[in-house]
């Protein structure tokens, strides 16, 4: 999928314990814009296990969305995102 430049997504996490029960966590997202800039911006705990974190992606190119959680879960992922300058560069 890809989106447009001054787009706002938001993006969500799931996590849960080995034995696949959603479980809270120190949530952290990392972002990486096109031009190598990182930022962590806010994250919400929406319920038990599952998090979202809002995001404008400001910039054409490609994003790449990463979070990670600690404490009782101990995980990671990531996805890349395309952005372009405007509807016209489809």
């Amino acid at each position: 999928m890809s989106y447009v430049a001054t787009t706002l997504i938001r993006t969500t996490a799931t996590f849960r314990t080995v034995a696949g029960v959603l479980s809270n966590t120190t949530a952290v997202c990392t972002v990486k814009a096109p031009d190598g800039t990182t930022s962590a911006p806010s994250v919400t705990n929406d319920s038990t296990g599952v998090y979202h974190a809002d995001v404008t992606l400001d910039q054409a190119g490609t994003w790449y969305i990463e979070w990670q959680g600690t404490v009782t879960v101990i995980a990671a992922g990531d996805t890349a995102i395309s952005v372009r300058k405007s509807y016209v560069d489809v």
